[in-house]
């Protein structure tokens, strides 16, 4: 891939775009040569940016990366016009692909171009707290302040997991449904340790056995609560909830809002909404080049009873 990373560092720091867009991160989740971006301009302004990885003919958003895909300048735009030219040459100049699929940053909400051209777009919501500062507690449910401070009585705070550890507390929860291998993990947390955007917290009991662990990432707007870990023979502690409250209170000075990496899980969902959190919408936008994608799994079928 022919790209400017000069260009695209400078694009990133003078218009503040996401943690998940700069090129340290895309190196850490994607490899130096798994992503591409492409840059909309209408009389010498920037309108949008769109990046995205992309290997085998698969257009998509790297493991662990909640967002990416068009990320529009706002400042920069006068008339909903520029957002539909800027999604119309991002969908004409893509690389050629037999599956996309995308997931834009909330409240980057227009998609309409995508729909004209046969792509699909499903909504999800995602919570966040605005306001991370000392009123964290009287502002979340009385739920989850009761929590909080059964743990704060009980347990304590650590930030001495290391990564090999967190990785073996996340294969013991979630066992063969875990997504993503330690390199990948190590990758991600050596990079945000280096850039100083990125750290784990975590609760230990009285017999100092890690109850909860959470891996956040931040930019200058937002702690993204990345990757949560909680002990399933001791989840009635607070400290799922503590940890959360220890988080905001370490990044208070910040100014940040809290983003919970939202989940459609149900029980997930309603935990994440008592932190006095506002609900905000981010789209999923795919598409399957049919005849393509159909022929590259017979393909790959075919492949793999050559090698059995």
């Amino acid at each position: 891939m022919e790209r400017n990373i000069e260009q695209y560092k400078n694009i990133c720091l003078e218009y503040e775009l996401p943690i998940f867009f700069t090129v340290e991160w895309l190196n850490s989740t994607a490899g130096y040569e798994g992503w591409d971006y492409l840059t909309f301009y209408k009389k010498n302004r920037l309108i949008a940016v769109c990046t995205f990885s992309y290997k085998n003919k698969i257009i998509f958003t790297p493991k662990l990366t909640p967002y990416l895909g068009p990320f529009f300048i706002e400042s920069n735009i006068s008339k909903v016009s520029d957002k539909r030219d800027a999604i119309n040459y991002f969908i004409k100049s893509f690389p050629k692909f037999i599956n996309f699929k995308l997931k834009m940053f909330p409240n980057q909400n227009y998609w309409i171009p995508f729909h004209w051209g046969e792509f699909k777009q499903s909504s999800f919501i995602t919570y966040i707290y605005e306001g991370c500062n000392e009123n964290f507690l009287k502002e979340i449910d009385y739920s989850k302040r009761k929590q909080i401070n059964k743990s704060l009585k009980n347990e304590k705070l650590t930030n001495e997991i290391s990564i090999k550890i967190f990785y073996k507390l996340l294969v013991n929860q979630f066992g063969h449904n875990l997504s993503y291998s330690y390199e990948l993990l190590e990758s991600i947390i050596t990079t945000a340790y280096d850039g100083g955007y990125g750290k784990i917290y975590g609760i230990i009991n009285s017999d100092n056995i890690i109850v909860a662990a959470n891996f956040v990432v931040w930019d200058n707007k937002y702690v993204y609560n990345l990757i949560s870990y909680i002990d399933p023979l001791r989840n009635n502690t607070g400290a799922s909830a503590r940890v959360i409250y220890e988080i905001i209170n370490d990044l208070k000075l910040l100014n940040l809002k809290f983003n919970f990496e939202g989940s459609m899980i149900n029980g997930v969902e309603k935990s994440f909404s008592l932190f006095s959190t506002k609900e905000y919408y981010y789209n999923i936008i795919t598409k399957k080049n049919t005849k393509e994608w159909l022929l590259s799994k017979f393909l790959e079928k075919i492949k793999m009873k050559k090698n059995i």
